[in-house]
C-alpha cells in the first residue's frame, strides 16, 4: 500500500488508510541529541515531557521519545479525541507552558538510570563528547535549561517545516495543527575522534563491533547479515551467548554506523578477542545470503499490515533526505542489491572498526587500544594529591593555563584546556567534572589536592559560563592517609630505601662476624676471650635487625 501525501496547515502529512476505527498519529521533528552540545543535553527530552504531561486520559494513548535523529509525539485513540489532542500539543509547543519544569527534572532523573548501552558508549567512544557521542553521557544539561532558554529550544526544533505528520487513516477535516514557521535542521556532519582504526576499548556488557559505512540499502542488508553470522558463530556454535544483536544508526548526512554485538560468557573470555577478530576479518556473504536477506525485507515491505510503517518510514526520509521514496522506489532499490554491493559496505566497516571487549578479556595486543591523546609535559604550577606519593598523578596548571593531567614519572601528560572543554560540571561541594571534546573525563575534589582552592579559582576564571553545569552535591568522604611506602616511586628516596636497607644487612653480618673474629684473634695470641666480648655483638644485632624491620616495605618502581 502506497502512503499518501497532503498537507495539512504547512506541515507535510503521510498517511495510509488501516481501516480501523481509531486513529493514530505521530508527529515527528528533526531533532535529536545530536543536535544538542553537552551543555544542552537533555533539553529536547525535557520539553518532550511537558508537553505530553497530563495528555493521557480516558481513551486515548500518548507517548513521546526522542533518539538521536528525531524527536516523536504518538497518540492513539478516537478519531475526536486525537484531533484535540494534537490541536493542544501544537499550541504548546509553539507557546510552552513551563510551569512543571522541576518535576520533570526529577522524572528524568530516574529515568537517566535506565537509559544508556553499548551501542550509546560505541558512539561516545567514536566520536567523544560532541554529535552522536553525547547519547552515552548523562542528560548533564537540565541544570541549565531556564524557562528562557528552553522556549529559544523549543522555537527552533518545533517548527512545521522542521516537522512531519503521519496517520493511519484519511485526515480528519477539522484537524489543526498550530506550529509556527520554522526551518528544517539539516543533519549535522559527525567527526570522529580517533585517527587510526581498527582499535578497541574496554566493554563491560559484552562483545560490540562497529563501523562506519555510507548510508545505502546495501548496508541496512550488512547489518542483518552481521547479526545472523554473529548468531551462527557465538551462540550456534559456540553455545557462549544467548542474544547478539545488530542495528544502524545514522549519524551524518552521508554515513551511518553499524553495530554488532552481543553477550559472552566467561569461558569465551581466554579467546574472546582472537575469536572476535577471526569473525571480523573473516565475514564473506555470498549471493545466497544477500538474496535471503533481501527477500526479508521486500517480505515486510509488502505485508500489508505493515502500512503504517511505510507512511512513518515516508516521513522520516523526508525529513533526513529531503525526499519521501515510494514503496515502489524502495522495492526496485532493494532488488537492484547484490553480493558485490554488501560487500563494498563490509569493506567500509571494517577499516573503521571499534571493537569493545570485557576488561576480563585474554589480551596480547592483537590491534591497537583507543588511549586519550597526550602531548609533553610541560612547566608549570604543580598541585599533587594529598596521598602522595601513594597516589602519583598530579594536576600542572601550565604557563598557557591548560591543565595537565600527569603520571608522576612519565613524560606524557593528558592535557585539558579550560578554554576548549566541551562541559564543566560544578558540584556544590567543590568537585569538579570535565570533559574534553574527545570525550576523555576527568573527575577530581578539590579537597584531595594541594592548593585545591588555587584549582577552583583557575577553571572559573578560564571556562566560558556557557559550558559550566551545576551536578549535585559531592558527599565529602572521609579522608585517610594512605601508607607512604605502598607506592613510593620517587628516584632520589627509593635510593635512600635500598641504602638504610643496606646498612641494616652490614650491621647484621658485622654482629654475626665480630664474636668469630674475636674468637681467631684470642687463639692466636694464646689470650682468653675478656668477659662480655660478645655483647657488643648481641647490641650490632639488635640495631641490624631494626633497621631491616623498618625497611622492610619494598616500594612499588
Amino acid at each position: 500500500m502506497e502512503p499518501q501525501r497532503t498537507e495539512i496547515d504547512g506541515v507535510p502529512t503521510f498517511w495510509v488508510d488501516s481501516g480501523r476505527p481509531t486513529l493514530s498519529a505521530t508527529l515527528v521533528f528533526r531533532v535529536g541529541a545530536v543536535d544538542e552540545a553537552l551543555p544542552q543535553h537533555g533539553w529536547t527530552h525535557l520539553l518532550e515531557h511537558l508537553a505530553l504531561h497530563g495528555e493521557e486520559s480516558g481513551l486515548l494513548d500518548v507517548n513521546g521519545s526522542v533518539d538521536l535523529t528525531l524527536t516523536t509525539f504518538s497518540s492513539h485513540g478516537p478519531v475526536d479525541d486525537v484531533v484535540d489532542h494534537l490541536g493542544r500539543l501544537t499550541r504548546w509547543l509553539r507557546e510552552p507552558q513551563l510551569d512543571g519544569v522541576d518535576h520533570e527534572r526529577r522524572v528524568l532523573a530516574a529515568e537517566s538510570r535506565l537509559r544508556g548501552g553499548a551501542a550509546s558508549r560505541a558512539l561516545s567512544q567514536r566520536y567523544g563528547a560532541r554529535g552522536p557521542g553525547v547519547v552515552s553521557y548523562g542528560e548533564l544539561g537540565l541544570s541549565r535549561a531556564t524557562p528562557e532558554a528552553l522556549r529559544g529550544h523549543a522555537a527552533r526544533a518545533f517548527g512545521r517545516r522542521n516537522g512531519a505528520l503521519v496517520l493511519d487513516g484519511p485526515p480528519p477535516p477539522d484537524l489543526e495543527l498550530h506550529l509556527a514557521e520554522g526551518t528544517l535542521i539539516d543533519l549535522p556532519d559527525a567527526r570522529a575522534v580517533e585517527d587510526v582504526l581498527p582499535a578497541t576499548y574496554v566493554e563491560e556488557s559484552g562483545l560490540v563491533v562497529s563501523g562506519v559505512v555510507e548510508r545505502t540499502v546495501a548496508a541496512t542488508i550488512l547489518t542483518d547479515l552481521l547479526q545472523q553470522s554473529l548468531h551462527d558463530r557465538l551462540r550456534k556454535q559456540r553455545a557462549a551467548a544467548y542474544a547478539p544483536w545488530a542495528d544502524y544508526w545514522r549519524v551524518s548526512p552521508g554515513h551511518a554506523v553499524v553495530l554488532a554485538g552481543s553477550d559472552v560468557t566467561p569461558d569465551l573470555m581466554p579467546d574472546l578477542a582472537d575469536t572476535a577478530l577471526h569473525w571480523v576479518r573473516g565475514q564473506r556473504h555470498s549471493s545466497a545470503d544477500v538474496s535471503t536477506q533481501v527477500e526479508r525485507r521486500i517480505q515486510s515491505l509488502t505485508d500489508p499490515y505493515a502500512a503504517a510503517g511505510l507512511a512513518y518510514a515516508a516521513a522520516v526520509s523526508w525529513l533526513l533526505d529531503g525526499e519521501a521514496a515510494t514503496v515502489a522506489e524502495r522495492l526496485h532499490d532493494l532488488r537492484s542489491v547484490g553480493a558485490i554491493d554488501v560487500a563494498e559496505s563490509l569493506e567500509q566497516w571494517r577499516r573503521t572498526a571499534l571493537l569493545g571487549f570485557p576488561g576480563a578479556t585474554h589480551w596480547n595486543e592483537q590491534i591497537r587500544r583507543s588511549r586519550p591523546r597526550r602531548v609533553s609535559v610541560q612547566r608549570g604550577a604543580v598541585h599533587r594529591h594529598r596521598n602522595w606519593p601513594a597516589e602519583p598523578a598530579r594536576v600542572v596548571v601550565s604557563n598557557g593555563g591548560a591543565l595537565q593531567l600527569q603520571a608522576a614519572r612519565g613524560e606524557l601528560a593528558h592535557v585539558f584546556d579550560p578554554a576548549d572543554l566541551v562541559i564543566s560540571g560544578r558540584s556544590e561541594g567543590g568537585g569538579r567534572y570535565l570533559v574534553d571534546a574527545d570525550g576523555w573525563p576527568f573527575w577530581f575534589d578539590p579537597r584531595e589536592w594541594a592548593k585545591g582552592s588555587a584549582l577552583e579559582r583557575h577553571l572559573d576564571a578560564r571556562v566560558p559560563q556557557e559550558k559550566i553545569v551545576d551536578l549535585p552535591a559531592a558527599p565529602a568522604a572521609p579522608w585517610r592517609r594512605a601508607r607512604w611506602w605502598s607506592r613510593w616511586t620517587h628516584p632520589v628516596r627509593r635510593r635512600i630505601h635500598l641504602t638504610w636497607s643496606m646498612v641494616g644487612r652490614l650491621l647484621v653480618a658485622a654482629a654475626f662476624a665480630t664474636p668469630l673474629a674475636l674468637v681467631l684473634i684470642s687463639a692466636g695470641q694464646g689470650r682468653e676471650l675478656p668477659d662480655g666480648a660478645f655483647i657488643g655483638s648481641f647490641w650490632l644485632a639488635v640495631v641490624g635487625t631494626w633497621v631491616l624491620g623498618s625497611s622492610a616495605f619494598e616500594p612499588d618502581g
